[in-house]
């Protein structure tokens, strides 16, 4: 069976010191295919772009939601995750783990909660804010979709970890 392409979406502003490690975690996936769309806010004042190895980039916005759409709208893959920024890392099987669950369940969503990790201040009341709504089904939105129901509703379900925010 061939393995569905997965488009990962990467809003981002700004994020050069950060988007390298980004684009790093999502080439050591273990799961194969993958596209990488980052979508970077075009700034009012010149400032560096944000740049991923190996990925395609678009420049718009002026928001992310918008930045997701546009990525969406670029996507080649058959499921779409949007639950990256620039400056997360995904764990090696995130994708690979994300698949096998939709496909196993008949999902056209999946929730993959964000974790914040770090040692500053701000890091650790960004990690407890988060997740303090982990298992809260009104505070999140599928991260990980079958790209032709990007605008609709279906099945969804939700995987427990994968993700970390430094």
């Amino acid at each position: 069976m061939d393995l569905p392409l997965v488009s990962v979406i990467i809003p981002t502003y700004n994020s050069a010191s950060t988007i390298e490690r980004c684009s790093k975690s999502i080439q050591a996936q273990s799961y194969a295919p993958v596209e990488v769309i980052v979508v970077d806010i075009i700034p009012a004042m010149p400032r560096p772009r944000s740049r991923a190895p190996y990925a395609q980039v678009i420049q718009t916005g002026p928001e992310r939601s918008a930045q997701v759409n546009a990525g969406v709208r670029a996507a080649r893959g058959k499921i779409c995750y949007t639950g990256s920024d620039g400056d997360f890392e995904l764990d090696a099987s995130l994708i690979e783990a994300s698949v096998k669950q939709m496909e196993a369940n008949g999902l056209d969503a999946l929730v993959i909660p964000n974790r914040s990790v770090g040692s500053s201040y701000w890091a650790r009341v960004r990690a407890l804010e988060r997740d303090t709504y982990l298992d809260d089904s009104l505070m999140v939105a599928g991260s990980l979709l079958e790209t032709g129901n990007f605008s609709g509703t279906g099945r969804a379900g939700r995987n427990p970890g994968g993700l970390r925010r430094p």
